[in-house]
C-alpha cells in the first residue's frame, strides 16, 4: 500500500488525491465526501504528473558559441513510475504544450488526468477551485481527451512521484556538457532505456517496464491527427470594425467596436473568438493583409493603399 486515499486524510487532502492501492492496478481517482467517505469515481483513471525544470546540464548554444543551462520536462505516470524526460532550450506556452504532445507519443497513449505544476505557461491563475488554465494547453489536452488538475500552489507533495523523477534525472546529467541539445537528448534517452525503465523500483518493488506494459492498455488512444498549434492573444476593435494580427486586419462581426476580443491564429487560419463564452465569431482564411482586406474601402482609406505589401515577400527562398 503506498499513498492510499485513507493516508492522505491525515496530510491535509480535503478535496482530491490520488491513491495508488495495489502494484498492478492504475491509480485510482478518489474524492472526499463530507461525511468521511470515500469512494471510487467511474472506472479507472491514470494519472500522470509533469514539471518543468533548470537542469545542471549544459549545451552549446550555437548563436553565442556559449555553454548555457537547459531545461528539463519530466512526466511521470502514476502507477508504473514510467518517465519521460525531454529537454528544452525556452519556454513559452506553445513549448510546453508541445512538449506534453512529445510525451503522449512516447508513451503510445494518454493520460486521463495530469497533475501540472503551476507555470504560467500551463496556469494562468492558480485556484484551488477553478484555476485558469492556458488556452492553448487546454485545447491541447481536450485534443487528446485529458484533463488537468493544477496542484496545491507550494505543496510538492501534491507531485511526490514526478519530484523524484527530477532529481534522478538531474543527478545523471549534473555537470555534462554536450555540443547540442539534439546529443543531449540522445543521451538522456539512452540512460532512460538501459537504466530507469530495467530498474527495481523501491517503492512497488518491481521493475518499471514490467509495470508500464501492464499500465499501457489503459492509456488513452491516441488521436489520428497532432494538435494543430496556434497563437493567441487579445485585440481590441478599431473603428472600422478591424483587428490587428500579424500585420493584418480582419473583420469583427457587428457590435463589437471598441471591445476586446481574443484572437486565435496558425499559418492558414485567423479565429475569433468571444472573451465571455469562448463562441467562435469568425473565421478568416489568410493571415496575410494583401489578401484578407484587400479592396475594402474602410480599410484602404484608413491605412492607404502602400500599405498592403505581402509579408511574404520579404521572407528567405
Amino acid at each position: 500500500m503506498a499513498d492510499t486515499p485513507y493516508l492522505g486524510r491525515f496530510k491535509g487532502r480535503n478535496c482530491y488525491c490520488s491513491g495508488t492501492f495495489t502494484a498492478h492496478k492504475p491509480t485510482l481517482l478518489v474524492d472526499h465526501t463530507i461525511d468521511g467517505i470515500w469512494s471510487n469515481v467511474g472506472r479507472a483513471i491514470v494519472l500522470s504528473e509533469q514539471i518543468l525544470v533548470w537542469t545542471y546540464i549544459e549545451r552549446r548554444d550555437p548563436e553565442s558559441g556559449k555553454y548555457r543551462r537547459t531545461r528539463l520536462f519530466v512526466l511521470t505516470l502514476g502507477n508504473s513510475r514510467k518517465s519521460v524526460r525531454l529537454l528544452t532550450f525556452k519556454s513559452s506556452s506553445k513549448i510546453w504544450a508541445q512538449l506534453h504532445e512529445t510525451a503522449f507519443r512516447r508513451l503510445g497513449g494518454a493520460p486521463k488526468l495530469v497533475v501540472i505544476d503551476n507555470l504560467k505557461e500551463g496556469v494562468l491563475k492558480p485556484d484551488i477551485i477553478d484555476p485558469k488554465i492556458n488556452p492553448l494547453f487546454r485545447d491541447l489536452l481536450a485534443h487528446y481527451s485529458c484533463t488537468a488538475l493544477p496542484a496545491r500552489v507550494r505543496d510538492p507533495n501534491r507531485k511526490g512521484k514526478v519530484e523524484s523523477a527530477v532529481r534522478g534525472g538531474q543527478d545523471k546529467l549534473r555537470g555534462l556538457r554536450f555540443e547540442s541539445i539534439k546529443e543531449a537528448q540522445a543521451y538522456l534517452d539512452r540512460w532512460e532505456a538501459n537504466w530507469a525503465d530495467t530498474r527495481i523500483h523501491g517503492t512497488t518493488k518491481r521493475q518499471v517496464a514490467a509495470m508500464f506494459a501492464e499500465e499501457k492498455p489503459f492509456l488513452a488512444p491516441l488521436p489520428i491527427e497532432s494538435f494543430t498549434f496556434y497563437e493567441y492573444g487579445k485585440r481590441k476593435v478599431h473603428l472600422d470594425g478591424c483587428v490587428e494580427v500579424a500585420r493584418a486586419f480582419y473583420g469583427a462581426p457587428p457590435g463589437w467596436i471598441g471591445r476586446e476580443l481574443h484572437v486565435q491564429w496558425d499559418e492558414k487560419f485567423v479565429r475569433l473568438v468571444d472573451p465571455m463564452t469562448w463562441e467562435l465569431l469568425r473565421e478568416h482564411l489568410e493571415i496575410w493583409l494583401d489578401l484578407s482586406r484587400r479592396g475594402d474601402s474602410a480599410v484602404d482609406a484608413r491605412f492607404g493603399s502602400t500599405q498592403w505589401t505581402s509579408p511574404k515577400s520579404l521572407w528567405p527562398a
